[in-house]
């Protein structure tokens, strides 16, 4: 967001956990392929009635095609889904991708209640900010979330302010087993789209494949 750019795609399988002998190690956002420049506008034309994302993390603009109010606000919609998942193991909304646009859009999402220890006092809250209907009751950009994310203070700690240092060890405090199951699925399957076999729930799914391409 900083360099004005929009990934319009953020889920699990397009964030990397690289190995720690990595040039640059850390987490990687990958997959720009329908990302937009901010600077330039995005293309009326290409985005006209079009839908662009993976349905179980789009914002509710995007569902209705309103390309007039992306913004860095659309990618923190992703993330607030991600952080729902972190801590509940699933997406606030699941079903198909009718029923998906009509939760997204129009349905308050539950309370994401932690279901193991060590999140911070106000996740919550935090993740109903990233999660709300209206693009202007979000975050602004990545960096007010990412500051409002590390300030919150950590269970059982007495400073008014606890400070992660960097995005890499303030997730891995979340303890995210999605990634690795979403991970161990990619290996097993050579893609992040989920199997067809077996008897798995859409809640358990890692994810879906994203529409427009």
């Amino acid at each position: 967001h900083a360099r004005g750019v929009i990934h319009r795609d953020i889920k699990p399988g397009n964030i990397l956990v690289c190995a720690p002998e990595d040039p640059r190690p850390g987490l990687k956002l990958t997959d720009f392929g329908i990302a937009a420049p901010l600077s330039e506008g995005i293309d009326e034309s290409a985005e006209e009635g079009r839908l662009s994302g993976t349905p179980r993390y789009m914002a509710p603009e995007q569902f209705r095609a309103k390309w007039r109010d992306f913004g860095p606000w659309t990618d923190l919609y992703a993330l607030g889904c991600i952080g729902f998942q972190l801590a509940t193991g699933k997406t606030p909304f699941s079903g198909d991708p009718l029923k998906l646009a009509v939760s997204h859009c129009h349905d308050a999402p539950p309370t994401p209640k932690p279901v193991k220890e060590g999140y911070p006092e106000g996740y919550e809250a935090w993740v109903l900010r990233l999660l709300e209907k209206d693009p202007l009751a979000r975050f602004t950009c990545a960096a007010d979330a990412a500051w409002a994310l590390l300030r919150l203070q950590a269970p059982g700690v007495e400073d008014e302010i606890t400070v992660v240092s960097g995005w890499e060890e303030a997730l891995r405090s979340l303890k995210p087993r999605i990634f690795s199951e979403i991970d161990q699925t990619a290996a097993a399957t050579g893609s992040d789209l989920p199997g067809t076999g077996g008897a798995r729930s859409s809640d358990e799914l890692p994810e879906e494949p994203h529409a427009g391409g």
